[in-house]
């Protein structure tokens, strides 16, 4: 069984609003770019080690509506740091409805769609490059389960012209594998997956928390799918509390006490640790790339993902003073 270590690129970018603006309608006919979001949830904390429910910050994809308030002397604060910070809002909700007549649009009409989703305490990612013709890409149909993909985008240093660094914001570990992905309706989407999970021995937590997001979450990225003939697997991420080969899902976070005094965090860089499983990187000799995906022969079938995992968490928490979000839910 291949476990792999794959780097899937996405842009890096910060979403930028409308002037005047506290309201982020959900975003259409552009690029998807990355939001600093506020979480209700639960974390590993980077000072004591123990679990702890609280608010946190930490960057991802969102592409639906969320609330937003510019972060207090963003200008001054570091390059790579938020300029705001974003409070989503769950599509089909009653919020949601209340702030735009767009709010319960849905990706399938041009608006763009959400991969991975972290929020509603899962981790789940169903489509993004998998229809992709680039070969390498190919593989993303079929990941085994208890694999690492680090979603994050390639950096430059200031001194080379390649992308040597690798900023990273999700840690997804894939455990449940829905195979030819049922989008057209709903209800095929909820029953199919529901089926392949009990068929896979889900613990009734998760069947209950996938249960608790399937419409939403069916309308934020499910949808775009209908009507494109086209074959598609959705993983679903292993979490703290249903875990595969003693690992998990998570994302570098930062624990919020104050709203007012929260600047947000520069997206950690990994390349200290993925360096020794790309060997041209180690070598100088290139770096990890910044578009699709990558994925090395000598990652390919790596010996102990355990191993990688828990470097790539001692970076996040003791480099980076970084907390690990474990699961994450709207704040409201």
């Amino acid at each position: 069984m291949k476990k792999r270590l794959i780097l899937f690129f996405h842009p890096a970018d910060e979403r930028k609003p409308e002037k005047d603006q506290t309201i982020y309608k959900w975003a259409k006919d552009v690029r998807h770019s990355r939001k600093y979001v506020v979480s209700n949830g639960k974390l590993l904390s980077s000072i004591d080690d123990e679990i702890k429910e609280c608010n946190f910050g930490f960057w991802t994809e969102w592409e639906a509506i969320s609330r937003f308030e510019e972060i207090n002397n963003a200008s001054e604060n570091k390059k790579g740091f938020p300029e705001r910070r974003h409070y989503p809002i769950k599509p089909l909700s009653e919020g949601c409805n209340s702030i735009s007549s767009e709010g319960n649009g849905s990706c399938k009409t041009g608006y763009l769609n959400t991969d991975p989703c972290v929020l509603g305490n899962m981790f789940l990612y169903s489509n993004c490059q998998q229809d992709n013709n680039v070969k390498k890409c190919k593989i993303l149909k079929d990941l085994e389960p208890g694999g690492i993909i680090l979603f994050g985008s390639g950096k430059q240093s200031n001194e080379k012209n390649i992308y040597d660094k690798f900023i990273c914001d999700t840690i997804f570990v894939t455990k449940y594998k829905i195979e030819n992905l049922s989008s057209e309706t709903f209800e095929d989407f909820y029953n199919d997956t529901i089926q392949k999970l009990k068929e896979q021995k889900a613990p009734d937590r998760t069947l209950e928390r996938f249960t608790r997001l399937s419409k939403w979450y069916y309308t934020l990225t499910i949808e775009s799918l209908k009507n494109k003939n086209k074959y598609y697997t959705l993983y679903i991420g292993a979490t703290i509390d249903d875990r595969i080969d003693n690992i998990y899902s998570y994302v570098p976070c930062k624990e919020i006490e104050d709203l007012n005094s929260d600047i947000g965090f520069e997206r950690p860089d990994l390349s200290r640790v993925l360096k020794n499983y790309f060997t041209n990187v180690k070598n100088n000799n290139g770096g990890f790339g910044n578009q699709t995906i990558n994925y090395k022969n000598d990652v390919d079938d790596i010996e102990d993902i355990e191993e990688v995992w828990n470097k790539i968490k001692e970076c996040i928490i003791n480099h980076y003073k970084l907390d690990i979000g474990t699961l994450c839910d709207f704040y409201e």
